[in-house]
């Protein structure tokens, strides 16, 4: 009989011998107990066994996922993986050598169309320009010339005044100094060319050198871009194991504690709660 304001029950049996139905029952209560504890026992071992292997297999998972992550660190190179790791001011070479990249590449640019307006300029630039002009002036030969043109015309003022302008010797210079100018005027046209011209052609060989060099630099951004890509994919496929290695951690630990748990469990006597508190008399 179950009282239902109380944990125990009570068993009885009515018999024509009350030694006998003493025995009956108290052998009952016995059965019971111990089919209840056995129960318990049996219930208690599944459960740790059912722990453990579920223990080894994290455990098994824990390993491989370190063995990934130190063949990720192997296979790369790259020691400072995590994205949180470390210094905040850290970047990795690839990193800072990208925006380096991207630096020269700007200001290469930037120089490049600098030149490229030079070219423009020259190139419109007339023979007669003012610098063109100047720079013709200190040619060795057009000074020279320019020196027997002034003691030409000194030479020629002084006969003129002591010969008159019809003399033979007066007509004879005057020839010689229009000659002389005219030989010079020739230089300083051919020599303004010569110097347009390669102003131009130094300017476009400078378009030409810079433009190489920024196809190059572009070919070993792209490069530098695929490398960066690569360290993100890498990088992210690492937190991501990191992750999971912290959840693998964290439900080992829970299942220790289980299995710390249920091997008490397994040391206790009575483990079913269930135990006969006095036999019929």
């Amino acid at each position: 009989v179950a009282d239902r304001n109380s944990n125990f029950i009570t068993v009885s049996m009515t018999c024509g011998d009350a030694e006998e139905a003493a025995l009956i029952v108290n052998q009952l209560v016995d059965l019971f107990v111990r089919s209840q504890q056995t129960n318990v026992e049996a219930d208690v071992a599944a459960k740790l066994r059912e722990l453990t292997a579920q223990e080894a297999d994290l455990r098994t998972k824990l390993q491989n996922i370190n063995d990934t992550l130190r063949d990720i660190r192997r296979s790369t190179g790259i020691t400072q993986l995590e994205t949180g790791q470390g210094d905040d001011n850290f970047r990795h070479t690839i990193t800072q050598k990208l925006a380096s990249l991207e630096v020269d590449k700007a200001k290469l640019e930037s120089d490049i169309e600098e030149i490229r307006a030079s070219v423009a300029n020259y190139e419109e630039r007339k023979t007669d320009d003012e610098v063109v002009r100047r720079t013709t002036e200190q040619d060795a030969v057009v000074l020279a010339l320019i020196e027997k043109i002034t003691a030409y015309e000194a030479e020629l003022a002084r006969k003129m005044t002591n010969l008159g302008e019809n003399h033979r010797e007066v007509q004879q210079l005057r020839e010689i100094l229009r000659q002389t100018i005219a030989e010079k005027d020739a230089r300083m046209a051919a020599k303004s060319q010569q110097i347009r011209d390669s102003d131009v052609q130094l300017a476009r060989d400078q378009f030409a050198v810079l433009t190489s060099r920024l196809a190059k630099l572009e070919e070993l951004r792209a490069q530098t871009e695929n490398e960066q890509r690569e360290l993100d994919n890498t990088r992210a496929q690492y937190d991501q194991y990191i992750s999971d290695r912290e959840e693998i951690k964290e439900k080992l630990f829970a299942t220790r504690e289980q299995i710390s748990k249920y091997n008490l469990l397994k040391q206790d006597a009575e483990t079913a709660k269930v135990k006969a508190v006095g036999l019929a008399p």
